[in-house]
């Protein structure tokens, strides 16, 4: 059941779960190489992505893409998911 595909072929509720996982290593990686004193300095500017991303949140959810570089397997068991989870937060 945790593995049973979501609606419309989509994420099962672990791979969603190490969707995020992998999400997430992948903006903490930017994070931990942007210079920290140029963004402390400047306000927040929402840009055009930002709000295309505001408007898509706010809109009638549709199927998106997904990079094959962040679409985990299908044969992932609860305990793979929640160590990949736990390890990409203790980094």
């Amino acid at each position: 059941t945790q593995n049973r595909p979501g609606p419309r072929n989509g994420f099962s509720p672990l791979q969603a779960i190490e969707h995020l996982a992998l999400t997430d290593g992948m903006y903490l990686g930017f994070m931990k190489k942007a210079d920290r004193q140029k963004f402390m300095a400047k306000k927040p500017k929402i840009n055009w992505f930002g709000q295309a991303m505001l408007r898509s949140m706010t809109a009638k959810p549709k199927p998106m893409m997904t990079a094959p570089s962040l679409t985990p397997p299908s044969t992932l068991t609860y305990a793979e998911v929640v160590d990949h989870w736990a390890a990409q937060r203790a980094e």
